[in-house]
């Protein structure tokens, strides 16, 4: 994110994709669990990533357009990014159900309540990451498309500093 703003927004409004797990939490009546607080991580961690991955897709669509930030780029980004959200949302929405349906038994206790909060946050996270989050691009990312050397200029990729002197030509072999 080279946008402060847009950064700014992320990390304050990132607290809203968490409100799935909270809704299930506060009404199973788990709010202060040790199970509830690691799904919310989990949650968490989740959203960011995706979050992540949408303003990237966002960027990378932008430079390579080279005009000014539109709707139908932002509409493009998050239709590009939808399809993998939903089967990773599947994929984990999948791995948590064993432990739903299996209740609160010995044993099971904290993974119980985990996968309850993180299958509620699932929701609230997509709906932060393929709805609010292009929003949020449309308002605040920058108009002008960044370049791609403007997105590499000063990173050496393999950490050597090599001064541009050495690399001009001291002469001729004719000289």
């Amino acid at each position: 994110l080279t946008s402060w703003r847009l950064a700014a927004a992320v990390f304050v409004t990132v607290p809203l994709a968490l409100t799935g797990g909270l809704v299930v939490a506060v009404a199973t009546g788990q709010s202060g669990a040790l199970g509830a607080d690691a799904g919310l991580l989990a949650v968490l961690i989740y959203a960011l990533r995706h979050g992540t991955l949408q303003v990237a897709a966002l960027r990378r669509l932008h430079a390579a357009d080279g005009g000014e930030m539109r709707a139908s780029l932002i509409v493009r980004a998050a239709a590009g990014r939808l399809a993998p959200t939903i089967a990773s949302t599947l994929v984990v929405a999948a791995a948590m159900a064993p432990f739903v349906v299996l209740g609160d038994i010995a044993g099971n206790e904290i993974t119980h309540t985990a996968a309850a909060v993180i299958l509620g946050g699932l929701v609230s996270s997509a709906l932060w990451s393929q709805l609010l989050l292009p929003a949020l691009c449309m308002v605040l990312a920058p108009r002008a498309p960044e370049q791609i050397d403007d997105l590499l200029e000063g990173i050496d990729p393999i950490g050597l500093t090599v001064p541009a002197t050495s690399l001009a030509l001291k002469g001729t072999p004719d000289e």
